[in-house]
């Protein structure tokens, strides 16, 4: 009896097995991952046929950072969010700028606590409530949707409004404390080269002109492995990078060898006529600009 009643239960399991896997290549054309036996050949869609690849979309995002920090983020996060009170530290919000609404983000505040979750109004201003006392603004941390929603495309503009200078500052009922003011640009637009280039090339790396931009500080990483950020290296040292008047620049005519079967990413900087930052490239940490083959 005990054996049937196995040999029933193993038969059932199959059969449910069976039942499964149907119903997910069923529901597939829904948009669920569809699951083919080893060698298996499957229909995927049957719809018509088309004569060119579409389009990659392009979901524009916000392509600053995330959060910065003086000291260990993760020290931040232990500590705790500070507790509201009656105090107040106010910050600002710009994009070219123009007042940004509805971005969220907090404070890292005394080297120890993360205040709450704000967000900024209309005029681009975000306030934070806090207990009287003495502060110290060590970071910022930004709530990635809302980048997203009302930075896309975005960067960080290089001539920031502040810097973690360890300077404090008093909160009390006269006095609200000056928060971070974030100011976010347009990036600049590297035009190529892209995709796959022959060592034999003779290649200059181009970009689109900057609004008020007089002269471009210019930079090239290299690896062979493209998915491997950290492998990357620079081709000219932080203060030995090339500055040009124009938009584009010949690689070899300044010294540059491309090495077959590595991959490469652009950097541009532009600034202005006092030599002021004004933008940077949006950065490569997900991709490459192109690689070289023979």
């Amino acid at each position: 009896m005990l054996k049937k009643f196995l040999h029933g239960l193993a038969f059932g399991a199959g059969f449910a097995v069976a039942i499964i896997v149907v119903m997910v290549m069923f529901v597939s054309d829904w948009g669920v991952t569809t699951w083919f036996a080893p060698g298996e050949r499957g229909v995927v869609s049957s719809g018509p046929e088309v004569d060119a690849p579409p389009a990659l979309s392009e979901a524009r995002r916000f392509l600053g950072s995330a959060g910065i920090y003086s000291g260990d983020s993760d020290a931040f996060r232990r500590g705790g969010t500070l507790a509201a009170g009656p105090g107040k530290i106010v910050g600002k919000v710009t994009s070219n700028g123009a007042p940004v609404a509805g971005l969220t983000l907090r404070l890292a505040l005394n080297g120890s606590v993360m205040s709450a979750w704000v967000t900024s109004d209309e005029q681009g201003t975000y306030t934070v409530d806090v207990p009287f006392g003495r502060y110290r603004i060590d970071g910022y941390e930004l709530e990635m949707d809302s980048a997203n929603r009302v930075l896309p495309g975005k960067v960080d503009r290089p001539l920031r409004a502040f810097s973690f200078d360890e300077s404090e500052f008093e909160v009390s009922q006269e006095l609200a404390g000056e928060g971070l003011t974030l100011a976010y640009v347009d990036p600049v637009e590297i035009l190529g080269p892209t995709g796959t280039i022959s060592s034999r090339d003779r290649v200059a790396l181009t970009w689109a002109p900057y609004p008020n931009a007089e002269r471009y500080r210019v930079q090239l990483f290299e690896t062979q492995r493209a998915d491997d950020y950290a492998s990357r290296e620079s081709v000219f040292g932080w203060r030995a990078r090339p500055e040009v008047t124009g938009t584009s620049f010949d690689l070899a005519a300044n010294g540059v060898t491309l090495k077959n079967g590595y991959s490469y990413a652009i950097e541009i900087e532009a600034r202005d006529a006092a030599g002021r930052a004004l933008a940077s490239s949006a950065p490569r940490y997900r991709h490459v600009d192109f690689r070289v083959v023979d």
